[in-house]
């Protein structure tokens, strides 16, 4: 059992809290790193990755809390073009209006 958890043949649950990430890594990834992060399709400056991922963070906070107004009004719903509609007030054309 210990081979095959070496060689992560198989996985405990909860036991990536203790493995250590270098050993991950190719022996050569420092050498290639800007290839590395190119195949990984990952930003080669830290500051760039950062403000990605702050960017789909507030993303999701907000589908979160549009998620949460349709759950909670009926008169807001999504289109088929998942654009939202509100009920009763009416857009350019006379129907609901739409953003």
């Amino acid at each position: 059992m210990r081979d095959k958890l070496r060689c992560k043949e198989i996985w405990v649950l909860g036991a990536n809290r203790y493995r250590n990430p270098d050993e991950d890594l190719p022996a050569d990834f420092e050498k290639y790193r800007e290839e590395n992060y190119k195949a990984l399709n990952q930003p080669f400056e830290a500051d760039v990755f950062i403000n990605e991922l702050k960017m789909v963070m507030k993303s999701a906070e907000v589908a979160a809390m549009i998620e949460g107004l349709l759950r909670h009004c009926e008169k807001i719903k999504l289109d088929m073009n998942e654009r939202l509609m509100i009920e009763g007030v009416p857009n350019e054309t006379g129907d609901s209006f739409l953003w």
